[in-house]
């Protein structure tokens, strides 16, 4: 009888298109090869083989954008979520109502009322 492994998380699998990379890697990898080179051959006349530091420099947020992943999540969509979370984040206020202030309060009023009716009753 045939066997065929299946994997248990399918998230996992990516399609991988030149030597073992996924199309964002790959991309990634160009770009920053580009920006890498680039800034080398710009900036070789003024300062000589130190420009490999401003390629670096360069080229590093790229592929970190690139090749970051976790827990199936790219680097940008967690600055997203943390963005808005900070953004969204507003403290939490607990609003309760004192009864016993309530009653306390409703209890002078009619004191008061009280007062008020009975020297006015005396009066007249």
């Amino acid at each position: 009888m045939a066997y065929v492994n299946v994997p248990k998380d399918i998230l996992k699998i990516k399609e991988k298109y030149f030597l073992g990379l996924t199309k964002r890697e790959l991309i990634s990898l160009i770009i920053s090869a580009i920006l890498l080179f680039g800034a080398f051959f710009k900036f070789k006349h003024f300062i000589g083989i130190n420009s490999l530091y401003i390629g670096f420099t360069l080229a590093f947020p790229v592929m970190f954008i690139g090749f970051y992943e976790n827990d199936n999540i790219f680097i940008e969509d967690k600055i997203r979520n943390l963005l808005y979370f900070y953004q969204n984040n507003k403290p939490k206020v607990y609003k309760s109502e004192n009864f016993y202030r309530k009653a306390q309060v409703n209890y002078t009023i009619n004191t008061e009322i009280k007062t008020f009716t009975k020297t006015n009753n005396k009066r007249r």
